[in-house]
């Protein structure tokens, strides 16, 4: 598994493949520290019990992360293939997955240039929470239609010194809220 950054295309599957792998391998270890003590001594009390007991709550909370991000998929390589190239890579996040208080939003590509967001959501959901409370208002426009988000980035105009640093502040505030 080659390493992702977040906001990288493909981070939010690997992502969940790390959750799942480090959650498997602390349930063999439960498991066979239950089943040797079983084994061994025919009940599960004695001390080495605790080793079991420790190693659940870690795995519980790479279940729970791989729970939460089970449903959301990395977009379609012919989908990125049409986004990717329409604009400076830098101004480009992909593969987010927003938590707030009201729920868990995935986002398939954002891109931030010019004092705007422009985020592509194949699925419908919305960001605009998520970044009311910044101190730079953003405006959001949100696309459901891959060409017309390519489109829309592709004709976005160059920043100016002002604008590139208040993008680069956005883009790190919105991988902030991100898994």
């Amino acid at each position: 598994m080659k390493k992702k950054e977040k906001g990288q295309y493909g981070y939010i599957n690997y992502y969940k493949k790390g959750k799942l792998l480090v959650t498997l391998i602390l349930a063999i270890m439960i498991a066979s520290i239950i089943l040797s003590m079983l084994l061994a001594f025919g009940d599960t009390g004695r001390i080495g019990i605790i080793f079991a007991i420790l190693l659940v709550l870690p795995f519980a909370k790479f279940l729970i992360a791989y729970i939460m991000c089970a449903k959301f998929q990395t977009m379609p390589q012919d989908v990125y293939d049409v986004v990717h190239g329409q604009t400076d890579e830098t101004d480009m996040i992909y593969d987010l997955v927003i938590t707030q208080t009201e729920g868990m939003h995935y986002y398939d590509a954002v891109c931030v240039r010019n004092g705007s967001v422009y985020a592509l959501v194949l699925d419908k959901h919305f960001m605009q929470q998520a970044l009311a409370n910044s101190k730079y208002k953003y405006i959001v426009h949100l696309y459901t239609d891959t060409d017309a988000f390519a489109k829309k980035i592709h004709s976005i105009g160059e920043p100016n010194d002002k604008t590139k640093l208040i993008d680069q502040y956005m883009r790190e505030q919105i991988l902030t809220f991100c898994v």
